[in-house]
């Protein structure tokens, strides 16, 4: 009966033992951590916010300045980023869209605005919302 008992007694430690590991240690402690900004996952949007870039540098040197030429210059890029954005994070695309058109189509219409870095601005500020959302859901991209 000796044994028994010490076996039951040993078993019991076992369990105790095994349901203190899971409580102190959490499994997600012993995952490496992931970085909110992977260059690799990230470069369409990148290469979206340097086309916002090169169209503001167009627009700050003077090509975009033109009141014909600076709009088409506007819709041409703005198209080319709306489609890096679709491609970048489909479901965001609708809320992306309307902070595209709203914080980089006001300089289109808008004359004297267009030596502001809007359209980088609102690139940035959707890529940023993307981070804060990636970040809000625990994961990377």
């Amino acid at each position: 009966m000796g044994t028994e008992e010490e076996n039951r007694i040993a078993l019991d430690e076992a369990r105790q033992q095994a349901k203190f590991d899971q409580e102190v240690v959490p499994p997600e402690v012993n995952q490496p951590k992931k970085p909110m900004i992977d260059m690799s996952s990230d470069a369409s949007i990148i290469f979206a916010v340097c086309l916002a870039a090169l169209k503001d540098l167009l627009d700050y040197v003077g090509i975009g300045s033109f009141p014909l030429i600076g709009t088409v210059f506007t819709f041409i890029f703005m198209i080319a980023i709306a489609m890096i954005l679709f491609l970048a994070a489909p479901k965001d695309f609708k809320g992306n869209m309307i902070m595209l058109l709203g914080g980089g189509g006001v300089e289109a219409f808008l004359f004297g605005l267009n030596f502001l870095p809007l359209l980088t601005a609102t690139v940035l500020a959707i890529y940023i919302k993307m981070i804060i959302k990636r970040k809000s859901a625990g994961r990377s991209l």
